[in-house]
């Protein structure tokens, strides 16, 4: 919850310190273009979302909720950062 309300605050942030930057308007073509350019990456997508969060769904069918919830994401955010670098290294040696 309280990842939710600070993305949704620094959002608001964003946008109020840059209004003058955007001008809101739907257009259909860019619409069209964005969906088309994106539609091969939408099972990808969807699959990374998968991994990243089937762990915390099984698990919770065996851990207590405040394992789960608190102790196990949190030590999983921080096991995460090493992959970054891993990531980066791997990006430069090829283009991403």
């Amino acid at each position: 919850m309280g990842t939710a309300v600070g993305t949704a605050l620094s959002a608001v942030a964003a946008i109020a310190f840059s209004w003058r930057s955007y001008r809101f308007a739907f257009r259909a073509d860019v619409a069209k273009a964005i969906y088309r350019r994106g539609r091969g990456y939408m099972l990808f997508m969807l699959a990374l979302f998968l991994f990243h969060n089937l762990d915390t769904l099984l698990l919770s069918r065996y851990a207590p909720a405040s394992d789960v919830g608190l102790l196990y994401r949190v030590a999983s955010r921080i096991a995460s950062v090493p992959s970054y670098f891993v990531s980066a290294r791997t990006c430069s040696l090829r283009s991403c």
